[in-house]
């Protein structure tokens, strides 16, 4: 779909909105299916580095990064975002996606990610990843209850449903998106160990 673009010398930022979740949760998924949209762009952990306890130059970065933008809406997904949410909202008057996967799903990919990789999230078992999902979701409500409740929607994953949320959160966003597209994404399965090539 051809993006719908904007000045980017405007003195009008784009609205900007995060992708919130704990790791494995389709969180890429959702970011490419709002990065489809004409009036969207989406992008996928672009300033990981940066993310510290308090995020100076991530805040400053993220901001550089939305003033080049060229379609009216801005956003990022990256699960290292879930602390620093309440800042994000301070700094930017931004909205939230908090993305939930079924947690029994998330535990089983988280664990069998790691064979993949040798950095990134660890679990040592499965109860251990349970309680990743546990520690990421809690500290991400904990937050938004701080966050207008116009500033934030919920998309649930469980056992491949879904798609009704992600297009009420694509609405919530104002994003002019595809039918087709957002289910040829949905039903993709990406940055999976399959789509990736690992096995």
């Amino acid at each position: 779909m051809e993006k719908d673009r904007h000045n980017v010398a405007s003195v009008n930022p784009p609205t900007i909105f995060f992708i919130v979740s704990a790791p494995r949760s389709g969180s890429t998924m959702l970011a490419d299916i709002c990065d489809s949209g004409s009036n969207c762009t989406c992008e996928i952990e672009p300033l990981t580095k940066l993310v510290q306890e308090y995020p100076h130059e991530l805040i400053e970065a993220i901001y550089k990064r939305s003033l080049k933008c060229t379609t009216p809406i801005y956003g990022q997904k990256d699960p290292s975002y879930y602390k620093h949410i309440t800042w994000l909202y301070e700094a930017f008057n931004c909205k939230f996606i908090h993305l939930i996967r079924d947690r029994e799903q998330v535990a089983q990919s988280i664990y069998n990610w790691q064979k993949f990789f040798t950095d990134g999230i660890r679990a040592d078992s499965i109860q251990d990843a349970r309680e990743l999902w546990v520690c990421y979701n809690a500290k991400i409500v904990e937050q938004l209850i701080e966050v207008p409740k116009e500033n934030h929607v919920r998309v649930e994953l469980k056992l491949g449903l879904g798609l009704i949320d992600i297009i009420n959160a694509l609405k919530f966003l104002d994003i002019h998106y595809n039918n087709e597209t957002v289910i040829r994404l949905f039903n993709s399965r990406i940055n999976s160990p399959e789509q990736r090539d690992f096995v």
